[in-house]
């Protein structure tokens, strides 16, 4: 059985997208996750809230990894904040608040993460801003992508 998404609330006008949906993906592991995605067209932000609650008190690991075209540059910048560039076309600032690790995985083997690939047999190296950790209460992801320059 497929997994069952629901959209809980979308709006749009010209200068906001808002969407605000669920899924029972991991209902079996007693955890529900709602995504609010946010853009604000005429500040060039986008916000990304999840809410993850738990209808039980054992420990959960949570991975989210953010991947990105082999062409882009992701850097560290402070612990929790990163740029990506693609020279001479634009660069985004990303924030993550949460009490997870935050790293920069590019062409890892094992586990495999951080590869691209447009056709078969071919891959290359991308990187992915990769967020994980463990946690038994309720929490709260909250990205935030600010385009910087284009």
């Amino acid at each position: 059985e497929h997994y069952k998404s629901k959209l809980i609330k979308a709006k749009s006008t010209t200068d906001l997208d808002y969407i605000k949906a669920t899924h029972n993906g991991y209902k079996k592991n007693n955890v529900n996750h709602i995504r609010e995605f946010k853009f604000d067209k005429k500040n060039k932000f986008i916000n990304i809230v999840d809410h993850i609650s738990l209808s039980d008190s054992k420990n959960h690991f949570f991975e989210f990894p953010l991947h990105f075209h082999p062409d882009v540059k992701l850097k560290k910048i402070e612990k929790k904040r990163f740029i990506a560039e693609i020279e001479k076309i634009g660069k985004l600032e990303i924030s993550i608040k949460s009490n997870f690790t935050l790293e920069v995985i590019r062409g890892q083997k094992t586990p495999i993460l951080g590869w691209y690939s447009n056709q078969f047999y071919k891959k290359t190296p991308c990187s992915v801003l990769y967020t994980s950790g463990y946690f038994n209460t309720n929490t709260i992801i909250n990205t935030n992508i600010k385009v910087k320059k284009i």
